[in-house]
This record gives C-alpha cells, structure tokens and sequence, in this order.
C-alpha cells in the first residue's frame, strides 16, 4: 500500500508499507471499519456528511493558526 498525504506544508509525501505494515494493515483496516460502523449506527448519512465537513475545515484552520499566530504576534509589536 501506498499513501498520498497532503500534511507537509504543501509537499506531498508518498509512504509505503512494509511487509509487516502491510499484514496489520489486513488485520487493522476491518477492525477500524466495525468500529466506524458502530460509532455511526444511527447517525444520518446527512449528519455525517456536516460532521465530516466541519472537522475537515477545523483542522484546515488548525492547520493554518501556528502561522497566523506568528503574524499577529508580530502586528502587535
């Protein structure tokens, strides 16, 4: 397995298993989704849709304050 992740300040990097990874990987993966589906049991596909959207944007804005905090930090000198 191969992943594309998007986290490194604009690069991406590739990660790639190893042997093992990919053998937990097997065992892990169906675990994580029996998990997911009991979490969202009940939840409208609608509602998690909302979830997922506005988490996605709070860890954008996570992902960003480091950065603005320097440049108010700096504005109020």
């Amino acid at each position: 397995m191969s992943a594309n992740l998007g986290f490194s300040r604009g690069r991406r990097d590739v990660v790639t298993l190893s042997a093992l990874g990919s053998n937990l990987e097997a065992k892990l993966v169906p675990t994580a989704q029996k998990l997911i589906k009991q979490a969202l049991h009940g939840i409208s596909p609608a509602d998690i849709e909302i979830t997922t959207r506005t988490l996605r944007i709070m860890t954008e804005n996570l992902s960003v304050a480091p950065q603005s905090a320097l440049k108010e930090k700096e504005n109020s000198k």
